[in-house]
C-alpha cells in the first residue's frame, strides 16, 4: 500500500540521516573513525535498506532488453557480493582514510565497495568450483 511504503520511505530517510550524522558526529568528537552506525544489524542501516529495496520493487521497471540482461545478471552476483562486501569495504575504509570530509568518504566508501565487490565476484563466478558456491 501506498501509505506502508510512506512510511518505509520515512524510516529509510530518518535511517539514512542518522547514519550519517551519528557516524559524522562521533568521528569528530572522538577524532578517530566511529563506524558502528553503519555495522551490520543496526536499525537504521535496516530501515535505509528496506526502504531501498522497497523503492526499486515498486518503482524500477527496465523496459530496455539490454539492462534486463545486465539486472538479472548482477541479481545473480549480489549474494557473492553481500560475502565478501565487508572485507572489500575494510580495503576501501583504509585507502579512503585521508579524505577529510566523512560524508564525502562515506559516499565513495559504499560506491567503491558495491563496484568492488561486483567486479571480485564477476571474476571469481568465471571459476566452475566457485560458481556454484557464490551464484544462486
Amino acid at each position: 500500500e501506498k501509505k506502508a511504503r510512506t512510511g518505509i520511505y520515512i524510516a529509510g530517510c530518518l535511517g539514512f540521516l542518522a547514519t550519517i550524522l551519528c557516524s559524522q558526529f562521533f568521528t569528530t568528537d572522538t577524532f578517530r573513525a566511529y563506524n558502528v552506525f553503519y555495522a551490520q544489524g543496526i536499525l537504521n542501516v535496516l530501515c535505509s535498506s528496506v526502504a531501498v529495496f522497497v523503492f526499486a520493487n515498486a518503482n524500477v521497471h527496465i523496459k530496455n532488453e539490454r539492462f534486463q540482461r545486465l539486472a538479472v545478471r548482477l541479481s545473480g552476483l549480489t549474494f557473492g557480493g553481500y560475502i565478501i562486501h565487508i572485507a572489500v569495504l575494510t580495503e576501501v575504509d583504509i585507502m579512503t582514510v585521508g579524505i577529510g570530509n566523512f560524508c564525502v568518504r562515506m559516499i565513495l566508501n559504499f560506491l567503491l565497495t558495491t563496484v568492488f565487490s561486483f567486479v571480485i565476484i564477476f571474476v571469481l563466478s568465471k571459476i566452475p568450483v566457485v560458481k556454484k558456491l557464490i551464484r544462486n
